[in-house]
């Protein structure tokens, strides 16, 4: 089989024993189905994604290409959430019939994400219990006529649809009915759903919803299990969303257990949650039935409209000279400003003619087993936690089962390789960023510096690979450029940052932490503000903890009593950020730095040097007691 995203749904599906009736229920046509698993018809992002999440998978381990009108659905999407998520009813509704004009309302799942926007905004507006249900359930039966009377572990489920259903159960007035569906939706989704990027969407939602129907109970054991089940969830995948509601969860059931040091903890941990909103200036959900819809995010979105701009002015190639025996040039002109909707087969060729030999889908790697994707995953996490040992495992795999005879697999490994050398005693930083561009030239053609259209998730781990070795070589002003200059991409780009996301996390990241070094304070603040802005959107809180901790580096040296006393509690709770994700590496270098710097904050704050002294003691027995 030729290597198309169909072919890795195809593969998966088999692989489970899964029909493609089964699979496609209520949301394709089996013809459609059919023509998409044999890579003669592209799905639109909603679609496909359905499809992974029934197999229990995420497809945002892919970054997808797509049109200009299909982005401007899923950014619409996502506004009206974070419309309706602040109580703004009006906007959403507008918002509401804009999305109507752009999706095919024929197709079930556009149908089924409107109704479920119109049973939030009723909630808001009039807390009618009985009609929100209503409308759940006619949202529920647009893909699901059968829902109330057949057994879940008989059917395939995507996030959309559990999220309805979630939010029906939660709606329910009937307890004693509402526990049997929960403990059913929480097994199904414990047996289903094995990516952990794509449970944790739903996980912990159903984990908060249930223990507390446990607690209610005075179940307290059960409360507690189902608690720490959804909160590792959340852990495990750095995510945010209904963090806080878990650790409060949490924490009554450790006061009614009697175990009140575990439980003040909890207490750090929440206040850190709270702190990191109250520094972004945003509002945490209130409403707990908008909460249950706020999952964290790692899309990644290429517009083709723009790539193919970019890439011609790149190339001083005129419209005429590209459109020549693909399409006319008023075509590629609507194309280009966004005017038109882009058959992809006639764009994959332009984009070939100008050496960029990609499709639809892709991601750091080109593979027809999904295993591999997740893989890369583990890798990059291990990589962040530097669990070395675990890396060199994962390398070693992913060099042996995938085709190095394609650029972008090839790409991947030789930065895999490279990195390896650079975390050497006394690397080559010079041999390291010589390797890193000619890699790096495999899919951005004739780098010569100038980062000339919006990068992929892998030219972005390879560019920041560069900017840290010039950095190393005391050449900061280039390796700021090469940060700045994605950015400006970015920025310049329809797309909005949250769905470069995984890319934007480390650019945010290492620019703030660079430009605190360089000693251009006022930007590296800035720029952190951005990236924890970017992080809360995201709800990844493990990144948001490592951002915060550059912040606090830069208060510190801005100097002033305010700055001080602000850079102490942004230190403080990153730590408690970072311990609470389990992040080991980060946890001690904060604890080092907290442990060294507390004094001269403190100092610069109020105190004399006889009270110094006397803090100085004091700190050093309250961090032996309670390893702060």
């Amino acid at each position: 089989m030729a290597n198309h995203v169909g072919n890795l749904v195809w593969k998966l599906r088999n692989e489970k024993g899964i029909s493609q009736a089964e699979l496609s229920r209520g949301i394709l046509r089996g013809m459609e189905y059919s023509r998409f698993e044999r890579g003669r018809k592209e799905l639109d992002k909603i679609h496909l994604e359905a499809l992974f999440q029934r197999l229990g998978k995420s497809e945002d381990k892919l970054e997808l290409a797509v049109g200009m009108e299909e982005y401007k659905l899923l950014a619409i999407r996502y506004e009206i959430w974070n419309l309706l998520s602040v109580g703004k009813v009006r906007e959403a509704d507008e918002k509401i019939e804009e999305y109507q004009t752009y999706a095919d309302m024929e197709r079930p799942l556009y149908k089924q994400i409107v109704l479920l926007f119109q049973a939030l905004r009723d909630y808001i507006t009039d807390k009618d219990g009985e009609k929100i249900i209503f409308v759940l359930e006619k949202a529920l039966e647009v893909t699901f006529p059968e829902w109330k009377d057949i057994e879940l572990e008989s059917v395939y489920l995507c996030t959309q649809e559990i999220q309805v259903l979630l939010l029906r159960i939660y709606f329910d007035t009937e307890k004693e009915e509402i526990q049997v569906i929960l403990k059913d939706l929480f097994s199904y989704i414990d047996k289903r759903y094995t990516d952990g990027e794509e449970r944790v969407r739903v996980y912990p939602q159903c984990a908060w919803i249930l223990g507390k129907v446990y607690l209610e109970e005075q179940n307290i054991g059960s409360a507690f299990e189902v608690c720490e089940k959804g909160l590792n969830c959340l852990i495990e995948n750095g995510a945010l969303s209904l963090m806080k509601e878990l650790l409060e969860l949490k924490a009554e059931c450790l006061g009614q257990m009697g175990k009140s040091e575990e439980r003040k903890k909890i207490g750090n941990q929440k206040a850190a949650v709270d702190f990191l909103y109250k520094v972004v200036g945003k509002t945490y959900v209130k409403e707990k039935a908008i909460a249950l819809l706020q999952t964290s995010r790692e899309t990644e979105i290429i517009v083709l409209n723009e790539v193919l701009r970019e890439m011609r002015q790149n190339k001083k190639i005129s419209q005429e000279q590209l459109s020549e025996n693909i399409c006319s040039q008023e075509t590629l002109s609507r194309i280009e400003s966004g005017g038109r909707s882009p058959n992809r087969r006639n764009v994959y060729a332009m984009l070939q003619k100008m050496g960029l030999d990609r499709g639809s889908y892709y991601g750091s790697i080109v593979a027809d087993d999904y295993a591999l994707y997740e893989k890369v995953r583990e890798y990059k996490c291990c990589m962040a936690k530097r669990e070395q040992d675990k890396v060199k495992q994962l390398k070693r795999e992913l060099e042996e089962h995938l085709d190095l005879e394609n650029p972008i697999n090839k790409q991947f490994i030789e930065t895999c390789q490279i990195q390896e050398k650079l975390r050497e005693k006394d690397p080559d930083h010079e041999w390291g960023i010589s390797e890193l561009k000619r890699i790096l030239g495999y899919t951005f053609k004739d780098f010569d510096g100038t980062i000339y259209r919006v990068p992929f998730r892998e030219e972005v781990v390879i560019l920041n690979q560069i900017a840290f070795s010039l950095r190393m070589l005391g050449r900061m002003d280039e390796a700021l450029d090469i940060f700045e200059q994605i950015l400006l991409r970015y920025r310049k780009s329809v797309v909005s940052n949250d769905f470069h996301a995984v890319s934007c996390f480390l650019i945010y990241v290492n620019y703030t932490g660079d430009l605190e070094v360089y000693g251009d304070l006022d930007k590296a603040e800035r720029i952190g503000k951005e990236g924890l802005e970017i992080a809360l959107e995201c709800q990844r809180g493990d990144i948001a903890g490592k951002i915060l901790a550059n912040v606090s580096c830069i208060l510190e040296k801005l100097g002033t009593k305010e700055d001080t006393e602000m850079a102490e509690k942004c230190l403080r709770y990153s730590y408690f950020l970072l311990s609470l994700y389990q992040n080991k590496y980060y946890e001690k270098v904060i604890y080092d730095t907290y442990r060294k710097n507390i004094f001269r904050i403190r100092i610069r704050i109020h105190l004399n040097p006889e009270q110094y002294h006397m803090v100085q003691y004091r700190y050093r027995h309250y961090m032996k007691v309670h390893r702060y």
